[in-house]
């Protein structure tokens, strides 16, 4: 029984992960019709009244947008004191599903990541945004406002898995 456990385990970590390719090319962007010079934010509780969380995207002029999610939320500037601490931590690694590439097309914007499902395989999602000002967005899909806030120094999008 435990050589059937260990030739389990043994082709486990022996699969290489395969993702999936993002559908939307990546591609730079002189001027975008929103602001990045800092993160945009919404806010979302744990079901219970409680604590309340909050998600974070970073969009360069690159096309691609970095986001981190449910974060507690003390204060904004505890927060942004994490991401100076975390920018050591994104320098050598970020996982790719933090990362994602982003098309737009007037005010609409469409958003591909990659994401995991059943039995471990690695797909990918597009999310729809409208942009409603230079410093709001509307997820169409989840039927949430992401505000913008200026903070700098922004994560190096350059160890993006996306080229």
């Amino acid at each position: 029984m435990v050589k059937f456990y260990f030739i389990v385990f043994a082709l486990l970590i022996s699969c290489k992960i395969r993702y999936a390719e993002l559908g939307i090319q990546r591609k730079d962007y002189e001027t975008l019709p929103f602001r990045t010079d800092g993160y945009y934010y919404n806010f979302n509780s744990d079901n219970t009244g409680g604590k309340e969380f909050v998600n974070v995207f970073f969009y360069y002029k690159s096309g691609i947008e970095l986001h981190w999610g449910n974060s507690s939320l003390v204060s904004f500037d505890v927060l942004e004191e994490r991401f100076v601490d975390s920018l050591r931590l994104m320098r050598s690694y970020a996982p790719r599903m933090s990362w994602a590439v982003f098309e737009i097309k007037g005010d609409s914007m469409v958003l591909e990541t990659w994401t995991e499902t059943m039995l471990s395989k690695k797909g990918t999602f597009k999310m729809y945004y409208k942009i409603i000002n230079d410093t709001t967005i509307y997820s169409i899909g989840l039927d949430d406002y992401h505000h913008f806030r200026a903070f700098s120094p922004k994560p190096d999008s350059t160890y993006s898995p996306i080229k």
